[in-house]
């Protein structure tokens, strides 16, 4: 009995440690609170400074970033970068810049 309950109010039941006891609150995928709404299309952001990129460079704004490979667009150099990356793997990373 000694070691089995060691620390626990010997009134009260041994209750299993959950999850979040042994790793803390698990963080998921879109769990926090999108508190910043896009006027134009609605699209909701936790960090205001994503809403303002958003509303400079992506909301009804045409793909200003080019694969020089395929012609894939996008409105993000990141994801023209990951593009190159996975698709056209062996080939030099650069991107051709649309204003």
């Amino acid at each position: 009995m000694l070691y089995g309950n060691y620390g626990i109010n010997p009134y009260q039941e041994a209750r299993k440690p959950s999850e979040d006891d042994l790793y803390g609150p698990l963080r998921r995928r879109g769990s926090k609170k999108k508190n910043y709404l896009c006027p134009k299309c609605g699209n909701g952001y936790t960090v205001v400074k994503s809403l303002k990129r958003h509303l400079r460079y992506e909301c009804g704004v045409a793909p200003r970033f080019k694969c020089p490979y395929c012609g894939t667009r996008s409105k993000q150099r990141a994801h023209v970068n990951e593009h190159i990356r996975r698709k056209h793997s062996g080939q030099h990373i650069y991107i051709i810049d649309s204003p």
